[in-house]
C-alpha cells in the first residue's frame, strides 16, 4: 500500500532543480556585473584616450613649433588653466595616459609611410595610449591615433 507524500528521491530530485536553476542565475548576474563593469572601464579608457589627442590638438592650435617627437603625458594646469605636455605618463583615476608624437614620412609618390624618405614637417603622427587594470591582473589598454597637420 502507497502512502502519500513526498519520497527522498522527490526531494533530491527538486533540491538538484533549484541548485541548477540557481546557479544559471548567479552566472548570468555575475557575467553580466563583469560585462557592465568592462564596458564602463572600456568607456572611461576611451574618452581619456579622445582627450590626448584632443589635447594635442589644442596644443597644436597654440603653437605647432612647441610639438616635438617623443612620448610624453598630459597634465592640465590650474594655475594658469591650461594643458601641458609632461616627461612621463600621468595617472589619473588609475588610468595612464601616454601620448606619443611621431614625425610623418612620405615616399616618392608623396604618400605617407613608415619607410617614406622625405621628412613632411607640416604633419605629425599623434598616438594616444590609455593603460588601466580592469579587474586585479588584468592590464587592459585603448590606442587612438590621428595625422595633425600645421593648420597656421
Amino acid at each position: 500500500m502507497h502512502k502519500g507524500g513526498i519520497s527522498v528521491v522527490e526531494i533530491m530530485i527538486a533540491i538538484a532543480v533549484f541548485l541548477l536553476f540557481s546557479i544559471s542565475i548567479l552566472k548570468s548576474v555575475t557575467y553580466s556585473y563583469r560585462t557592465m563593469s568592462y564596458d564602463k572601464q572600456y568607456s572611461k579608457a576611451l574618452i581619456y584616450s579622445q582627450q590626448g589627442l584632443e589635447v594635442v590638438r589644442q596644443l597644436r592650435d597654440y603653437n605647432w613649433n612647441d610639438l616635438s617627437s617623443g612620448d610624453f603625458g598630459i597634465l592640465f594646469n590650474e594655475n594658469i588653466n591650461e594643458w601641458t605636455l609632461v616627461a612621463d605618463p600621468v595617472m589619473v583615476n588609475g588610468f595612464t595616459t601616454t601620448i606619443f608624437i611621431e614625425n610623418v614620412y612620405r615616399d616618392s609618390s608623396e604618400n605617407i609611410s613608415e619607410d617614406g624618405e622625405t621628412l613632411d614637417g607640416e604633419i605629425l603622427k599623434v598616438t594616444s595610449t590609455v593603460s588601466y587594470e580592469w579587474m586585479p591582473d588584468f592590464p587592459k589598454e585603448v590606442v587612438t591615433s590621428a595625422y595633425l597637420a600645421n593648420i597656421r
